[in-house]
């Protein structure tokens, strides 16, 4: 004989994930996710499950759906999960809109931030305007964020100039070719400005580098034997001169002058004789 006892079980099984991983942000994992079923029914037992094993998340994805299915006396319940996960930090590419500005030149940096699956939340580059303390190169850091929380930061440089208005009078600027003698002291004028057309004043120096360079046919300009007291001067208002002494012995030069600013495009051309 059997006897066949009846079950009072009106409800099916209790189902509650159990997720851990790196947790990011706005619903996101950045690093593998480990899903695992608690499935209880305290009236009867759980007859099957489907999904209720442990699964571990570690391909990148938008919306993986993970469900368990388990069937008691009481009935069949179900519970599903969405995981969302990106390990990938986004990429960045900084461009500034003027990597040589001007004194006083305001200018914009853009982090360019790039992320194909979560999308870029937020980009922040630092300071965006040049100054009229410290010349030379200016070193920006730009942070990109993501959707999950991911980041990046990258660098980019700009160097600030003086506006430089090329030598007047007696020397002329590249292009062209100036003769003067050995020993001869030469007097350059250039006026410099910033960025908004302002004088700049209070250039603490000056100096020239020289390279020698070929030799050319002819010379389009011939700068007269200065009178000047050697050395930087500034006459006010944005205006130097500099009077420069040439070697004792040379061909031809390049002069670049040298305010300070890390420019090398303050040049003059010579020839010697």
């Amino acid at each position: 004989y059997s006897v066949v006892i009846g079950s009072n079980d009106s409800t099916p099984p209790a189902i509650v994930a159990q997720v851990t991983g790196t947790v990011g942000t706005n619903g996101w994992y950045r690093g593998n996710v480990v899903v695992e079923w608690s499935v209880t029914d305290a009236e009867s037992q759980v007859t099957t499950s489907t999904g209720c094993g442990p699964l571990v998340v570690s391909v990148e994805t938008a919306g993986q759906l993970i469900t368990c299915q388990a069937t008691s006396a009481g009935g069949t319940a179900s519970q599903s999960v969405t995981i969302k996960l990106d390990k990938t930090a986004p990429t960045a590419q900084p461009a500034v809109s003027n990597v040589r500005p001007l004194l006083n030149e305001v200018i914009t940096i853009q982090a360019n931030g790039v992320d194909a699956l979560s999308g870029v939340a937020s980009e922040v580059c630092g300071t965006t305007a040049t100054d009229s303390v410290s010349l030379l190169v200016k070193r920006v850091n730009c942070t990109v964020t993501d959707d999950a929380g991911n980041s990046v930061v990258r660098q980019t440089a700009y160097r600030v100039v003086y506006g430089f208005q090329g030598f007047t009078d007696t020397v002329l600027n590249p292009g062209f070719w100036n003769a003067a003698g050995l020993n001869q002291p030469i007097t350059f004028k250039f006026k410099v400005l910033d960025a908004n057309g302002d004088p700049v004043t209070g250039i603490p120096s000056a100096a020239f580098a020289s390279t020698a360079v070929a030799c050319p046919a002819r010379v389009s300009n011939t700068a007269p034997v200065s009178v000047e007291a050697h050395g930087f001067v500034d006459l006010g208002n944005g205006d130097y001169e500099f009077t420069w002494v040439s070697p004792a012995s040379a061909s031809c030069l390049r002069l670049v002058l040298e305010l300070g600013d890390g420019s090398v495009n303050y040049r003059a051309q010579f020839k010697f004789q």
